[in-house]
Parts: structure tokens; C-alpha cells; sequence
């Protein structure tokens, strides 16, 4: 795969969140790969399935309405599947970026670890969009939520395309 030169990294990544928000994201960010990597435990890291990454991309689908929580818990199960999405955007943003920067990408698998089993997921998309700031840790539960979107679903994509990271948010 030809590399695109002299790819500014910050136009590069405001063109993916451009990308990731068009195509049904309500937020996107880039984590930090050395915070991922010291964090995650081994086997566990982004540089365990791609070793040249150099950003991890994280997407956020879903969240919740001021409306949503107006309505019966029954009537939630008919909004659909948003999980589904999210990999959906991070599939097709492997192939934008590779297309548009000539860099090699990839959809990170939601997929538990087959060793490991049920237990242990190849990666952790949650920590991956923690630390892109899509979201925060609840004190009601090992869950993440936005401020403005709360529970949302969370999808990765890695690239070998340098990015500036984001900041975790602030505030729980």
C-alpha cells in the first residue's frame, strides 16, 4: 500500500470524525496508544494485533434521548440495534482512511478472546473510548457515560495514520 505524503494529522483526523459523524456516530475521538498500552494488559493491547498502529480511533453510537427516558423500558427494545452500527461505521472507516491516506487500517474485532473465553474481550473498546474522551466511568455501575448522550455503544478502528489524541473527560 502506497503512503500518502505529507498527510497533516490534524486536517487527516478532523476528516475521519467528519466521516464517523456523517455516517451515524454521535461521537468520535482518538485515545491515547501509549496510555492503551500501558493500561491494557498483555495480549490485550492494540500493538498485539496490529504492531505498526499508531492510533486507535473510537466511536460512540447510541446514547440515550431526553425522550427515551420519558417512555416505558418495553418500548426501548424497538429502537434497534445500535451496537450493530457502531462496527458498521468502524468497518467502513478502516477503508475510508486507507483510501484517502494510502495508510494500512483495521476494524477492531469486538470478539472475545477464543483462549480466553466468554470472560475477556481481544480488546477493550471501553477503555479505548475512555480514554478518546467519548465518555466516563459511572459511579452506577462498570459502565461509561457521556455527558450529553449517556450509555452508548462503543466500536474501534486501528491505523497505522499518526493522530493527535484526545483527553478523557474531565469530569464523571
Amino acid at each position: 500500500m502506497s503512503r500518502a505524503p505529507d498527510i497533516d494529522p490534524a486536517a487527516a483526523k478532523q476528516a475521519i470524525i467528519e466521516y464517523c459523524l456523517r455516517k451515524g456516530a454521535l461521537v468520535a475521538g482518538i485515545a491515547d496508544l501509549d496510555a492503551i498500552e500501558r493500561i491494557a494488559p498483555g495480549g490485550h493491547r492494540p500493538k498485539d494485533l496490529m504492531p505498526r498502529v499508531k492510533s486507535v480511533i473510537a466511536v460512540g453510537v447510541g446514547g440515550s434521548t431526553a425522550g427515551a427516558w420519558r417512555v416505558p423500558a418495553k418500548a426501548l427494545s424497538y429502537f434497534g440495534s445500535t451496537e450493530s452500527r457502531a462496527y458498521k461505521i468502524v468497518y467502513g472507516l478502516a477503508f475510508f482512511i486507507e483510501q484517502k491516506f494510502g495508510v494500512p487500517s483495521i476494524y477492531c474485532p469486538p470478539d472475545m478472546d477464543p483462549e480466553l473465553g466468554a470472560r475477556y474481550p481481544l480488546q477493550s473498546l471501553k477503555l479505548h473510548a475512555e480514554l478518546a474522551g467519548l465518555g466516563a466511568r459511572s459511579l452506577a455501575g462498570d459502565i461509561l457515560l457521556h455527558p450529553d448522550y449517556g450509555y452508548m455503544y462503543y466500536a474501534s478502528c486501528f491505523t497505522e495514520l499518526a493522530l493527535p489524541p484526545d483527553k478523557p473527560l474531565a469530569d464523571n
